[in-house]
């Protein structure tokens, strides 16, 4: 169960982290494994056929998230936005 909460908690790190950078769809989905995009893509149009729209980031895997923050890390134009490098592996390792 504690491991549950802690990757729970950590998931929801990341996708604050990436949020507050207000990176667009566009740029972060290129990121994603295209599985796992066409996967966001279907949900996202199901969930808008429902009026249920989430926001895309939402519908991703911890794994996308981990890949984002890694080329977030990587990417001048977002660096000053994120926490440093150590920080963000050690959210990844959990």
């Amino acid at each position: 169960m504690l491991g549950f909460a802690l990757t729970t908690h950590a998931e929801t790190l990341m996708l604050n982290i990436i949020r507050s950078t207000r990176i667009s769809d566009e740029i972060w989905l290129k990121w994603v494994l295209p599985k796992h995009k066409a996967e966001i893509q279907n949900q996202y149009e199901r969930l808008k056929s429902k009026r249920s729209e989430l926001d895309k980031l939402e519908l991703t895997y911890i794994s996308d998230k981990s890949e984002i923050l890694r080329k977030l890390v990587a990417s001048e134009e977002f660096t000053s936005l994120v926490p440093d490098n150590f920080f963000i592996d050690q959210l990844i390792d959990v």
